[in-house]
C-alpha cells in the first residue's frame, strides 16, 4: 500500500473562527425571530447569484444594508439568519433573478 500523499493542512471551516455566534435555538422561536427582525441594530448582506452587493460609504464599500435598504433594493427570494455580532442580528438576503435591478446607492462587486 502506498504512503498517504500529503494534502496539506487541513482547511478553515467557515463558522470555527467566526465572530457571528450561530444563535440555533433562536430560528425556531417565532417570537425571537421577529424581535431580531425589529432590532434597529440588525443588518443584511446582500447577495444576487453569485454577486455581493455593496453599498458606497465615503472612501469605502460596506456589505452591510438595514433590513429597510435591503427591501428596497428588490424582493428578498430568501433571508437566512445567520447570527448574532455582538448581540446584533446578522442575516442573508439572496435576490431572485427577476428582481434584481440596480441601484445608486449600491454597487455589485465580486
Amino acid at each position: 500500500m502506498s504512503p498517504r500523499p500529503d494534502l496539506g493542512p487541513k482547511p478553515r471551516l467557515g463558522y470555527t473562527a467566526s465572530p457571528i455566534e450561530r444563535a440555533a435555538e433562536r430560528r425556531v422561536d417565532a417570537t425571537a425571530v421577529e424581535a431580531m427582525e425589529n432590532d434597529s441594530r440588525a443588518r443584511t448582506y446582500v447577495i444576487g447569484g453569485e454577486l455581493v452587493v455593496l453599498k458606497r460609504a465615503a472612501d469605502v464599500c460596506d456589505p452591510l444594508f438595514t433590513l429597510a435598504e435591503a427591501r428596497e433594493l428588490g424582493r428578498a427570494a430568501e433571508i437566512v439568519f445567520l447570527g448574532l455580532l455582538e448581540g446584533a442580528p446578522r442575516s442573508l438576503s439572496d435576490w431572485p433573478p427577476r428582481s434584481r435591478k440596480r441601484s445608486r446607492r449600491a454597487t455589485n462587486s465580486w
